[in-house]
């Protein structure tokens, strides 16, 4: 098992040098979080075929799973802090295992900052870091729904395996405007944190990776704001940028826009090479000023003059009408 899963993490990690992380298109569903006390950045993206919940931790290491594509048991991964800001040397485990052979879902990382466990509470799947220096449970849930997972940040109570846990979605921007909730208090099982002694699945190397800051970063908010200076009862706008700068978070009608005001039914579709559509329509006029925000993932600094809108078409009095009667202002961070 555990010659194996190093040969698939190490083909992973060798996948990761070689394209560089992140990739256009390999991080369509990016979700970058902040723990409230500012200490730990949280990452859930995919890379390539895998997913990589990971924390970037207060003494600069990473430590985390990597879950595989096929559904086969997520590896443990660690990277130290390498020869620069950017570069990372990298070690990946199995889940211990106890003296039956039995996997346990957890794992020491080899600095003995902290244990990592992987395990179902209840219909839900907890990856979460108990951090020995302040005695927090951090990481993610992962919804028995599929949807997307939550952000975790739990403080130690004083009482045994008990926690005062919150919870946020990804961060839509900078600053992040996505804050942690409170949960609830949580009591652990006992066994939810214990290591089998010994362990009997080490740490290998698996690679020495160069990570962009750009990684660690929330997506970029993109905001158009619309106006009118007529009624309308609909829209349509084309948005195009070029894709060596990143692409909108989510594919197709699932990417990530939202909208405020208006009053009608939006939809949304980004074709992944290099042009986003939003209309919205109603019956009747739709109510202005409407705002439309939609995360990008960049792959550097973006500018609003990087994205293009032409309002395709407007309905007005329920037949095509004139299309500058919409003004559409574009805002970046």
């Amino acid at each position: 098992m555990l010659v194996r899963k190093q040969l698939w993490l190490a083909t992973a990690m060798a996948t990761v040098m070689a394209v560089g992380i992140p990739t256009v298109g390999s991080a369509q569903n990016r979700g970058v979080q902040f723990t409230p006390d500012g200490k730990r950045t949280l990452v859930n993206k995919d890379v390539g075929a895998e997913r990589w919940a990971i924390t970037k931790n207060e003494n600069g290491s990473l430590t985390g799973n990597v879950f595989r594509s096929d559904g086969g048991p997520p590896a443990f991964v660690f990277c130290a802090p390498g020869s620069s800001p950017t570069n990372y040397d990298c070690f990946g485990a199995d889940a211990c295992t106890d003296s039956s052979g039995a996997e346990r879902g957890i794992q020491r990382v080899p600095d003995l900052t902290r244990v990592l466990a992987q395990k179902d509470v209840a219909t839900e799947r907890w990856a979460l870091s108990l951090n020995f220096d302040d005695g927090t449970a951090t990481g993610n849930i992962f919804r028995a729904d599929g949807g997307e997972p939550a952000f975790v940040f739990c403080t130690p109570t004083g009482a045994p395996n008990t926690f005062d846990c919150s919870g946020a979605d990804k961060c839509l921007g900078t600053p992040c405007t996505q804050p942690f909730t409170p949960i609830s208090t949580v009591t652990l099982p006992d066994s939810f944190f214990a290591l089998p002694d010994p362990c009997n699945a080490p740490y290998t190397d698996i690679g020495n990776v160069d990570i962009p800051p750009s990684f660690f970063q929330p997506v970029a908010a993109v905001t158009f704001n619309l106006s009118v200076t007529a009624a309308i009862q609909a829209f349509q706008l084309r948005v195009t940028y070029a894709t060596s700068l990143g692409t909108f978070a989510g594919e197709n009608a699932d990417v990530s826009c939202t909208v405020e005001g208006g009053g009608g039914i939006f939809t949304k579709n980004d074709n992944e090479s290099g042009a986003l559509f939003v209309s919205l329509a109603n019956a009747s006029n739709l109510t202005f000023p409407v705002t439309v925000r939609c995360g990008f993932d960049a792959t550097g600094t973006v500018a609003a003059s990087d994205f293009a809108v032409q309002v395709q078409e407007v309905t007005q009095n329920n037949a095509p009408g004139d299309a500058s009667v919409l003004s559409v202002a574009v805002t970046v961070p």
